[in-house]
């Protein structure tokens, strides 16, 4: 019986071995009911089931928590204990399709899957998955540089997972999509806001004809686009949102096209921007970051979110700490942060933000103040996470790549469009900061013959 069910496992593995697949996780080793893997695929959803058998994997470096052996599936968490399982490096560049099945465990109702997904992004992190049966799941993991991890768990601490596979997009598939992800979130801004806007990259794939741009579920009338229309390949949108009162506004821009056998291809975009009842005077956006002084504001307001954000300011120095690791001072004797001011003469600790460089990044080493101690005093832009404790004030978090940060004195020129002409060659190639080429409509830092813009 043993030997029949380990014939069953190999053999199901072979599908998943065609060129296009990366990575492919049966979990059919769990074969065995007499060692305890009982519970998933055998149509048993609760009771007494996959509560001894260890979980064994296709493949090593899983990450697992709470993790046992269902029958042909792994069953994640305890009663107790909220369980998760994280894949081992999957290598890949571009995008990917991820597809997998879950369901909930016994007679659970409501259950949600979570995703979080390292070195790549998607328009969807969140699932409801059934009970009593399996929910089959597709969706496209896209901005990825070198290779990706996938967290699933569950906000009911158990469920069951199975089939997981990943794989290279089709070359003929038609798509439209964007690399940063199927959300544009404007963040917060302050009521006394005068608008904002977004420039977003579209990619179209093996289209026929032009891709077209709508704003739908627009029910106030906030957001507006400087185009319905791009090219079959994609192209820059600016999406904007309109003077507004406080509130929480949200609505969708809708991409479509069409393939080669004319069949619809659509994207729904999520667009949201909250408006506070403070006085900001940026929105967190490259183009108008928030300042220091809109940070301690934000912080005062308990608004903080996982969204990155720009802030602006001048660099003071470091956090310098008392025994217990408190902020007692500012100085320069640390790498692995700094200390940012409304104004580059602050020295009140009460009246300025940290900002974590973290270890191994091109932000460390260009903006630490031992080894860049001319720094001080700089006015710079980061991008990261805002968080209400770093060192015991408003901090940023997250700060590394060398897209991440922009030292004002490495721009050489922030003008006005019209002065921008005499100092950009508009007919030759511009470049954003990710090293992408950009259309001459584009806003934000621009990089040309090795210089920095900012195109407003």
């Amino acid at each position: 019986m043993k030997k029949t069910y380990l014939l069953i496992a190999l053999l199901s593995l072979v599908p998943a071995l065609n060129a296009q697949t990366i990575f492919y996780e049966s979990f059919n080793l769990n074969n065995d009911p007499e060692l305890g893997n009982t519970g998933g695929n055998d149509n048993e959803w609760s009771g007494n089931i996959a509560n001894s058998a260890a979980l064994i994997t296709d493949n090593d470096n899983w990450n697992l928590a709470y993790a046992s052996g269902a029958f042909e599936c792994a069953k994640l968490g305890t009663s107790r204990n909220a369980g998760y399982a994280i894949t081992p490096a999957i290598y890949c560049q571009g995008s990917v399709n991820l597809s997998f099945k879950a369901a909930a465990w016994g007679d659970d109702t409501d259950t949600t899957l979570m995703l979080e997904i390292r070195g790549g992004t998607t328009d969807r992190y969140s699932f409801p998955i059934p009970r009593h049966k399996w929910g089959e799941y597709n969706i496209k993991i896209t901005d990825i540089s070198e290779k990706i991890t996938i967290k699933f768990s569950s906000l009911e601490k158990q469920f069951f997972l199975d089939e997981i596979s990943v794989t290279l997009p089709d070359p003929d598939e038609a798509d439209i999509y964007l690399p940063k992800g199927n959300m544009v979130d404007f963040g917060l801004a302050g009521y006394n806001n005068n608008g904002g806007t977004r420039t977003i990259e579209i990619v179209g794939v093996n289209l026929q004809g032009n891709i077209s741009a709508t704003i739908t579920e627009d029910y106030q009338k906030a957001f507006s686009l400087s185009s319905n229309t791009l090219p079959s390949t994609g192209g820059s949108l600016d999406i904007a949102y309109s003077s507004l009162s406080e509130g929480y506004y949200t609505a969708y821009l809708v991409l479509k096209g069409k393939d080669k056998n004319n069949k619809q291809i659509e994207k729904r975009v999520g667009l949201s921007v909250e408006i506070l009842s403070l006085d900001l005077q940026g929105d967190g956006s490259q183009l108008n970051p928030y300042t220091v002084n809109d940070v301690l504001l934000l912080n005062a307001e308990n608004t903080w979110s996982g969204v990155q954000y720009w802030v602006v300011g001048y660099i003071l120095g470091s956090v310098g700490t008392d025994s217990n690791g408190n902020f007692k001072e500012i100085n320069a004797t640390s790498k692995t942060n700094i200390v940012l001011g409304q104004t580059p003469t602050e020295n009140n600790i009460n009246k300025v933000i940290t900002v974590e460089l973290v270890s191994g990044g091109a932000a460390r080493e260009a903006l630490n103040v031992v080894e860049n101690p001319d720094g001080i005093g700089k006015k710079v832009m980061v991008r990261g996470t805002l968080d209400k404790k770093y060192y015991g004030v408003p901090g940023v978090k997250g700060v590394k790549t060398e897209e991440q940060y922009i030292l004002f004195n490495d721009i050489t020129a922030i003008h006005t469009n019209a002065t921008l002409q005499q100092k950009i060659d508009f007919n030759q190639p511009l470049y954003d900061i990710l090293g992408r080429q950009v259309p001459p409509t584009y806003k934000g830092i621009v990089i040309q013959n090795g210089k920095k813009y900012l195109i407003k």
